[in-house]
């Protein structure tokens, strides 16, 4: 597999002052994974956090009685469900593609401002104990992950989320009456819903273990980011392979394949940082987990560089919700319309548009309505 180690376009003026103006501004991405450890590209020293990183604003909603703070020791259950779907490094993984400051792999957005919560062990939800017992969806820390940046006197301008559940389709009874979770909590479905009318962009991976686009992604107020991969020739092709039954529904793609961002590794108890690279466990860096959070560093940049139109009247109060409708038209309207593979033999090309941030810096919002 190629990796690499910086985006197309990455050294492209109006990308680089884009970048500049967001790590000076107060723009905010709040990142809900499964949190993080002190990792060296992320811009840890020492094992304490950059200042762009607010550790102390974050939360923990997934064992707050180990830790209150957002931080992961990587630890992973070792019954035959936790080894299927618990992934502790991903949060690292996912806010790479943002944050990463090495020349091993740069991120879209380094020295950015962001808010982590932990709310599970890997991108697919299981219910802990007490949620077993409660008869709770364990999504519903989503939601409170959510409301919590939302309460923060300086809140996100947008959501990055690249976790979720396939909806209530027959195999998937099985893992829940296993212990896992399927579906979308309704607080979490109100919480994404209040974001919305906030104007704060929620971006959501739509996953690849289903042939339907998984939940938080599937609702109409978030954005639904798939991804794509690229060959040493340049083509491009669908990822995952196929489409959705659901296609219409993606408001955007992304490089989902051969990034070689952050990781970690725990090895006789102690976390060993490293890149896909390096990485010793045998997952590959694939995934629309990596997809989403490079859309969600597009919306800040492109919220920064418009930020008085996206602030003025006709975009706030009652009316911010229109800040996310712009964006998705953007992604619709204005994104190069490109040719993929669609990776299986019975299914032809199709078209996708791929995210440009240098053409998403030059398109100023407009009002208009949901698309």
């Amino acid at each position: 597999m190629t990796l690499y180690s910086e985006y197309k376009q990455y050294d492209d003026p109006i990308w680089v002052a884009a970048r500049q103006a967001l790590a000076l501004s107060n723009t905010r991405i709040a990142h809900i994974d499964t949190g993080l450890f002190a990792h060296p590209s992320l811009g840890f020293v020492n094992g304490q956090p950059p200042a762009n990183v607010a550790l102390a604003e974050g939360r923990n909603f997934y064992d707050p009685h180990v830790t209150a703070t957002p931080m992961t020791d990587l630890a992973q259950s070792t019954d035959p469900l936790g080894k299927l779907i618990e992934f502790p490094a991903h949060g690292v993984q996912t806010l790479g593609v943002i944050l990463s400051d090495s020349p091993l792999f740069k991120g879209a957005a380094p020295g950015a401002k962001v808010i982590p919560c932990r709310v599970g062990n890997g991108p697919v939800f299981r219910n802990t104990q007490s949620e077993l017992a409660a008869q709770a969806n364990a999504t519903a820390r989503i939601g409170r992950a959510i409301d919590h940046a939302l309460s923060l006197p300086n809140p996100p301008r947008v959501i990055s989320i690249s976790m979720g559940n396939p909806g209530f389709i027959p195999w998937e009874l099985f893992r829940l009456l296993i212990g896992g979770s399927i579906g979308l909590a309704k607080s979490a479905t109100t919480a994404i819903e209040r974001a919305w009318s906030a104007g704060v962009l929620v971006v959501c991976a739509a996953g690849q273990l289903e042939h339907s686009i998984i939940y938080p992604a599937l609702l109409k107020q978030c954005i639904a980011v798939s991804g794509y991969a690229i060959s040493l020739a340049g083509a491009l092709s669908h990822y995952p392979a196929g489409v959705y039954n659901n296609q219409s529904r993606i408001d955007s793609w992304a490089l989902a394949v051969g990034l070689n961002r952050p990781g970690g590794d725990r090895i006789n108890g102690v976390i060993v940082p490293n890149h896909a690279s390096t990485d010793m466990s045998p997952t590959k860096p694939t995934g629309t987990s990596y997809a989403a959070p490079f859309v969600a560093a597009g919306y800040a940049l492109c919220f920064e560089k418009f930020r008085p139109i996206l602030t003025s009247a006709e975009f706030s109060g009652p009316n911010a919700w229109r800040r996310i409708e712009t964006f998705r038209r953007i992604l619709r309207q204005s994104m190069p319309v490109l040719v993929a593979n669609s990776g299986t033999s019975n299914q032809s090309d199709l078209a996708i548009r791929p995210l440009d941030i240098v053409r998403l810096l030059t398109v100023p919002p407009e009002i208009a309505g949901p698309v």
